[in-house]
This record gives C-alpha cells, sequence and structure tokens, in this order.
C-alpha cells in the first residue's frame, strides 16, 4: 500500500507533537511537514510550504480557545491544495462546529486526541 504523505497544523506544540506521532505510529501515513501557525492568506508562506510537500492529507487542529483562525485556515487550504484531504481535529461535543468544518472544507473530523495513547 502506498505511504500517504501528511501536513500537520497546529498551534499548541503539545497537541502538534501528538498528532505528529499518532501519524508516524501507523504504516501508512508519515508526516512530511509541521506547522505551528495557521495561514491568514491565500498568499502566506505557510501554504507555499506546504505546497511544496504535495501531502495527500492535511490535519488542522482546532484550538480550545477559538475555532475561528482554524475554520479561516481550513477554507485556505481547501481551497489552495485542492487534491489533498483536510481533516479537522476538535471536540465532538459541539455540533455547530462540526457542521462550520465541513462548510469550510473538511472531509473527515476527528476527536482530538489528548494523547498517545
Amino acid at each position: 500500500m502506498p505511504e500517504l504523505s501528511v501536513a500537520v497544523f497546529a498551534t499548541d506544540n503539545d497537541q502538534r507533537a501528538v498528532l505528529q506521532v499518532l501519524v508516524d505510529s501507523t504504516s501508512v501515513a508519515r508526516t512530511v511537514c509541521s506547522n505551528p501557525t495557521l495561514p491568514v492568506a491565500a498568499n502566506d508562506p505557510v501554504i507555499r510550504k506546504t505546497q511544496a510537500f504535495a501531502p495527500n492529507v492535511i490535519l488542522v487542529d482546532i484550538a480550545a480557545d477559538g475555532p475561528t483562525p482554524a475554520l479561516r485556515a481550513i477554507e485556505l487550504l481547501h481551497q489552495e491544495l485542492p487534491d489533498a484531504a483536510v481533516f479537522a481535529v476538535g471536540p465532538l461535543t459541539q455540533p455547530q462546529l462540526i457542521v462550520s468544518t465541513m462548510r469550510a472544507g473538511v472531509r473527515e473530523y476527528i476527536e482530538r486526541p489528548t494523547s498517545t495513547t
């Protein structure tokens, strides 16, 4: 089976590390880039950096302190990397947030893990 390349976007350092470990511990995926910032515009350098890696999947962490930056990042990533599947990682307790991420371009919504176990 071909290996999937994954880009991780998470402003929380601990959460970004957890996501990287979870991706890299699978036999089908590897992290090709990890970003501590979310893109804010189409010409944002982090988008160009991510495009250079041509990831198959993009994980965007929804920060607990507010989803707005992540929702904007999802829209931009979906628009600028149309061949990549964008996945949101966040709490499952907020149905409206899940709907908003889907409208922004997310293909899957994953419960936010708190640890690698």
